[in-house]
């Protein structure tokens, strides 16, 4: 499976998540698809968490080079260096399954 979102990513890197305990995990983050997916390593093959980006909203902290991707019941917190590339992706993906 991992093969497969990887080649069709439209970005993918190392990445920092909130996690459900308020606290901070790095990971390995791939847009591809509908979904971003979420690794324990860059190796990984099995997603430990995904985000399905149907009806999401993108917002963006630029101090804390934060985005925080809003579905209708549930969100994600991601911290990444290259903030815009990140947020302009997601968005763009947002915008391409609305207009599906």
């Amino acid at each position: 499976m991992r093969l497969a979102v990887s080649s069709n990513a439209m970005i993918e890197g190392f990445i920092e998540k909130k996690g459900s305990d308020g606290g901070w995990e790095r990971c390995y983050c791939v847009l591809s698809g509908k979904y971003l997916y979420f690794y324990k390593d860059k190796d990984q093959n099995t997603t430990y968490d995904y985000f399905y980006l149907k009806s999401a909203d993108v917002f963006e902290d630029e101090a804390k080079y934060q985005i925080t991707v809003k579905g209708q019941n549930d969100q994600r917190v991601i911290k990444v260096l290259d903030l815009k590339s990140w947020a302009k992706a997601i968005r763009a993906k947002t915008i391409e399954i609305l207009l599906e």
